[in-house]
């Protein structure tokens, strides 16, 4: 007979296997009901006494508790279920619970519930579950955490062992156990481990790396056949000491390229390359490694004895994209229902359906779930502020990157801070001037500055995977690259405020524009480093040499004959209005814009005319050499679009030239747009945005736009936006949405929303 150990079950998952088992017992269909006050009715069904008979209604009560509340077991039934019974319309009474009963605790039980308990056997305890799943054995199959749980857990094997360590192991995986979310990284991960008698775990930190692994030991030595299983360290002689001919044996390395490998002195002598080759000539030894994508990269580079023995193909690389949204809502879910928050918590997080944006989130993390839980730090925010505290850790996880980064020498974190003032995405070849050139203004001459294209595609290789992701594009021509997700640049604008002093020289190794007004700004702009009044200076200087040579990185993706394609998009005069909004104090005291602005620039500048028009509202003309009615007269032969108008209006009012406004020809041109415009408006932003404007334009122009034109275009344009708009409809409750892109499952949307319900 089996022996499941039922404690690794939720509540709810208990609930449904005790159903599952006796709906196969009874062959009936049995009633479940959501979460909530039952009234003494977890499970339902009516069952046939004989065919010239009524059927009998049977009510299934069903308890979860620790084997230590055995003793209170009875006390609990008879005060709070007892009294329920005489309430209800039932013929008969199951009652099914977690803990393992007693002759005696079935007669207690069967005489409280008298005379609607018929019998003992309609009383299921441990051993009269474990004794249905042996009958009905495919039932485990759909619970994870039971099945990896395994015959007999994890304890029988380790009880052979009184080590600590593998004690303390024991525990971790116990834990993991309860936590752990089945994903396609599993399989994986076992299909390498068969093919070749060892597999690396990689991925970003907190990805899931050793809880993985953690399981892959628990199913191999519970259900694989395999003996025992060994905790191993930085020391590989543990390895060779506990190498039995005769036992079938696993062994776990966690984090094993460590944090360093360059001073790694396993890997220049031959300890882990005998362990591999030792693993792989044996028929009855696996070795589960774990360590971080970027750890390995280097390894590979620098140590020709894994180049040559081929590792890289043992590699399981997890990726965010191997965990479906209702694989995060279990995550998540798990993590919540073992950490049993107050429930004032709870409520703020089911208020509102929050938990969605945590499970959407792009920097969704499962260390920081585990770190934000079991770590209490939920404790320091008030209840309703749960949820937006907990989605603040996903964009501000400082602890998930700050060790790996650190780890990272000073080259590597160089690069991806010129990665963090460049924005994303950029072409890969950009990134590597905007490196070089940054790397020679801190350190002059190095190895750096002259990298070829073998040495720039290792120094890549060594960050790909952990901190950065590259993609193919523009049909493979070129190549773009970016963060691994939004935590890394989150955590890099973190690690930038601590390091003021580095400011100087992250602005003197500027050589893209957006490199100075993408990171830095002279306001309290929460989304960028502010720079002291000690470089106001360094900045007007930097600026103004850029407005010499522009060079730019930034990219739009545009579309062309059915195709995607991304180019550079930046402008002079796009560069030089960004770095007069972000630094505002530096030009109201040196006047970068005046001194580097001319007519011909702004002529020339092929940027749309409202921006031109913004940038020289806030010029001091009292600086400039040229005249404002050759400028605006030379603007208005341009505007192109409702917004150019606007911002021509803007400018006109501003410079006191609003008779501009006033002939027939602008007012005609004027209004062409507007209509032009609302024929193709599809969505109320842009609506609302566009009545705003029309508001505004009506207290500086009242010629141009009266009240009943705006009450009038209000109309016209709602009318227009429910014949071209396809609003977004609410989430139909009945509507399905994929598992995992291309998986080719469903789910029901309002599985995650039955989930979260039982937290109550």
């Amino acid at each position: 007979m089996p022996d499941y150990d039922f404690s690794v079950l939720s509540p709810h998952e208990f609930e449904c296997l005790c159903r599952d088992l006796l709906e196969r017992k009874e062959n009936v269909f049995i009633e479940s009901f959501t979460d909530g006050k039952d009234d003494g009715i977890d499970l339902r069904y009516a069952k046939v006494k004989d065919p010239k008979s009524p059927s009998e209604t049977v009510i299934v009560q069903v308890k979860k508790y620790k084997e230590s509340s055995r003793s209170t077991l009875i006390s609990k039934l008879r005060k709070n279920e007892a009294p329920k019974l005489r309430k209800l319309h039932l013929d008969r009474y199951y009652f099914m619970t977690s803990i393992g009963l007693t002759p005696k605790n079935k007669a207690d039980i069967q005489e409280i519930f008298r005379p609607y308990i018929k019998r003992s056997e309609d009383i299921f305890g441990r051993d009269d579950l474990n004794n249905l799943l042996g009958l009905f054995p495919t039932v485990v199959e759909q619970y994870d955490s039971l099945r990896l749980a395994g015959i007999n857990g994890l304890e029988e094997i380790l009880n052979r062992d009184q080590l600590v360590r593998r004690e303390m192991e024991e525990e971790e995986i116990k834990d993991s156990v309860r936590l752990y979310v089945g994903n396609k990284s599993f399989n994986k991960a076992l299909d390498i481990l068969k093919s070749n008698h060892f597999v690396i775990i990689s991925g970003i930190p907190g990805i899931g790396k050793t809880i993985l692994a953690r399981i892959l030991v628990h199913v191999l030595v519970t259900k694989g056949g395999f003996d025992e299983f060994w905790v191993l360290d930085r020391n590989t002689d543990v390895f060779f000491k506990m190498l039995r001919k005769d036992k079938k044996q696993v062994f776990l390395f966690d984090d094993f390229l460590g944090t360093n490998v360059l001073d790694d002195q396993r890997l220049q002598g031959n300890g882990l390359r005998e362990m591999i080759s030792s693993v792989c000539r044996s028929e009855n030894k696996l070795l589960i490694l774990t360590t971080l994508e970027d750890l390995l990269q280097d390894a590979l580079s620098t140590y020709e004895w894994m180049t040559t023995f081929n590792i890289k193909r043992a590699e399981c690389f997890i990726e965010s994209d191997d965990y479906s949204e209702y694989m995060r809502a279990e995550i998540l879910y798990n993590h919540l229902i073992e950490a049993k928050l107050p429930i004032e918590y709870i409520e703020n997080l089911l208020d509102g359906h929050r938990y969605i944006e945590l499970i959407k989130h792009p920097d969704f993390n499962p260390r920081v779930i585990q770190e934000f839980i079991s770590g209490e730090y939920w404790k320091d925010c008030a209840p309703d502020n749960f949820a937006e505290t907990f989605k603040k850790n996903f964009e501000n996880s400082f602890s998930v990157w700050e060790k790996p980064f650190l780890n990272r020498n000073l080259a590597e974190q160089c690069a991806l801070l010129a990665l963090l003032s460049m924005g994303q995405p950029v072409f890969i070849d950009d990134w590597k001037v905007a490196f070089k050139f940054y790397y020679k203004v801190i350190f002059g001459q190095s190895p750096y500055f002259t990298l070829n294209n073998w040495k720039w595609g290792k120094f890549v290789d060594g960050l790909r995977g952990t901190f950065i992701k590259t993609r193919s594009i523009n049909e493979g021509r070129q190549e773009i690259i970016e963060f691994q997700n939004h935590s890394v640049s989150d955590f890099l604008m973190s690690y930038g405020k601590k390091i003021q002093d580095c400011y100087d020289c992250m602005i003197r190794g500027a050589w893209f524009i957006e490199q100075l007004y993408t990171l830095f700004s002279d306001s309290n702009d929460v989304r960028k480093l502010k720079i002291p009044e000690n470089l106001y200076d360094q900045v007007n200087y930097q600026i103004k040499e850029q407005m010499k040579w522009y060079r730019s990185c930034e990219l739009i993706g545009v579309y062309n004959n059915n195709r995607y394609f991304y180019k550079r998009t930046g402008s002079r005069i796009e560069g030089l209005k960004q770095c007069a909004d972000s630094f505002p104090e530096v030009n109201r005291r040196y006047h970068f814009v005046e001194q580097t602005l001319t007519p011909e620039m702004l002529m020339a500048d092929p940027c749309p005319c409202w921006v031109k028009c913004e940038l020289l509202a806030g010029l001091d003309w009292s600086l400039v050499g040229w005249h404002v009615e050759g400028v605006l007269g030379s603007i208005a032969e341009k505007l192109d679009t409702f917004s150019d108008y606007t911002g021509f209006i803007k400018l006109c009012s501003t410079l006191n030239q609003t008779y501009r406004l006033e002939s027939d020809d602008f007012v005609d041109d004027f209004w062409s747009i507007i209509h032009y415009e609302e024929d193709y408006c599809q969505d109320r932003y842009s609506a609302d945005w566009m009545i705003s404007e029309l508001k505004l334009i009506h207290r500086i122009a009242p010629n141009l736009v009266s009240s009943g034109d705006i009450e009038d275009f209000k109309t016209s344009i709602t009318e227009t936006i429910e014949e071209n708009e396809v609003l977004e409809e609410k989430p139909d409750k009945n509507a399905k949405e994929a598992v995992n892109p291309g998986d080719g499952q469903e789910v029901d949307i309002r599985l995650i929303d039955e989930m979260f319900s039982r937290l109550r």
